[in-house]
């Protein structure tokens, strides 16, 4: 049960600590760190373009389009970058067990 008196539902935020502008540049350093291309996925993971869909909420001709030379190539978004930089940190992480 939630006290009656919660900041929260009282809308009182005055404890709340306003962000520095090194919090905000950490966060950006943060990001950079977890941008990482389909290609340097595709290096340092042995997956297949379907499973690499599967990760960025994707179809696996999207993933085809980043890959290839063709007419019809395509530059992955910043989302996707991401999404990747992420899922690699994870899965390099080593096991708390």
């Amino acid at each position: 049960m939630i006290p009656s008196k919660s900041p929260v539902l009282s809308g009182d935020f005055s404890y709340a600590r306003v962000p520095q502008p090194f919090h905000w540049q950490q966060l950006v350093q943060a990001d950079e760190r977890l941008i990482l291309s389909p290609s340097q996925f595709f290096e340092r993971w042995a997956i297949t373009k379907a499973q690499m869909a599967r990760l960025c909420f994707c179809s696996p001709t999207t993933v085809t389009r980043w890959m290839t030379e063709c007419a019809y190539h395509q530059d992955p978004g910043e989302e996707y970058k991401f999404r990747l930089g992420y899922v690699d940190n994870l899965w390099s992480m080593k096991k708390c067990n």
